[in-house]
């Protein structure tokens, strides 16, 4: 709205395109010029222009870089506490004294620091293990950078949320339904394995196995395969892959990441079986 005053642009002139249709108003202070739907990337940029001093953080931030949807429609900023504006539609204002911003477009947070806010904010332990895993998946995040974030930002019982979720995250685990598996395998006493161990298939190409369990019977390879392993040419290449781990000799289960949350324990009883019978 300020920019089209500097322009000229009387705000009856405004008001008419609203009605019309030709324009949308976005929140007080933001205006789209067109009519067309308004994405969810477009909506977090608003929430930037509309706080002028304050930067996107937590979840928005992990949007911003690709963050699947949906986890929730509000949008997160995150700024000094002098000069509020009036509220946005599904905004949710931080405030801060010490604010640290990157001086990008749109304004926001570090990204480590995004992620110990969406670990602190998220509704539950398993949505925020989600955000951590992604992140530190993408490779956008370490775990060790995670762990060093250190910043006034967070009030103090949220700081010790975040802490509290990060500490849930094992070094290997890269999903959540990695984290499911290692809960489901703590419950029932079962060794613990070796994650995401590094192996050269025939090609010389580098894989990482998810779980692999080393027992004086031997080893036992465990994939879990989430929704992205329906995938034609995912499962082409998991096939490929657990052929080759079988042909080095040793054994390869796979459980439905939906299975982890709807009915695991017959998966378990095979994973007690082979690890009786694992040969070297």
């Amino acid at each position: 709205m300020r920019q089209l005053a500097d322009e000229g642009i009387r705000a009856r002139y405004v008001n008419a395109q609203i009605q019309h249709g030709t324009w949308q108003r976005l929140s007080s202070t933001v205006l789209a010029l067109h009519a067309q739907p308004i994405t969810r990337v477009a909506r977090l940029w608003a929430a930037s222009l509309h706080y002028e001093r304050c930067g996107l953080a937590g979840p928005s931030v992990l949007e911003l870089l690709n963050l699947p949807e949906p986890h929730g429609s509000e949008i997160h900023v995150i700024g000094p506490r002098a000069g509020r504006p009036s509220p946005m539609s599904l905004c949710v204002q931080h405030t801060s004294v010490a604010c640290r911003l990157e001086a990008t477009e749109p304004l926001r947070v570090t990204e480590d620091l995004a992620v110990i806010q969406a670990l602190a904010w998220a509704k539950s332990d398993r949505q925020a293990i989600f955000f951590a895993t992604w992140a530190i998946q993408r490779g956008i995040v370490t775990l060790e950078q995670l762990q060093a974030v250190r910043d006034p930002l967070l009030r103090a019982r949220e700081g010790k949320r975040a802490r509290a979720r990060l500490a849930l995250i094992q070094p290997g685990i890269h999903s959540v339904n990695e984290f499911d598996f290692a809960h489901e395998c703590a419950k029932r006493g079962l060794p613990e394995p070796v994650r995401q161990r590094q192996r050269l298939d025939s090609a010389g190409r580098k894989r990482f196995t998810d779980v692999e369990f080393h027992t004086r019977a031997g080893r036992l390879i465990v994939e879990i395969d989430g929704i992205g392993h329906l995938d034609t040419t995912v499962r082409v290449d998991d096939q490929f892959r657990a052929n080759e781990l079988t042909l080095q000799g040793d054994p390869v289960l796979r459980i439905p990441a939906i299975a982890l949350r709807s009915d695991p324990e017959p998966f378990f009883q095979q994973i007690r079986r082979a690890l009786r019978g694992a040969h070297p």
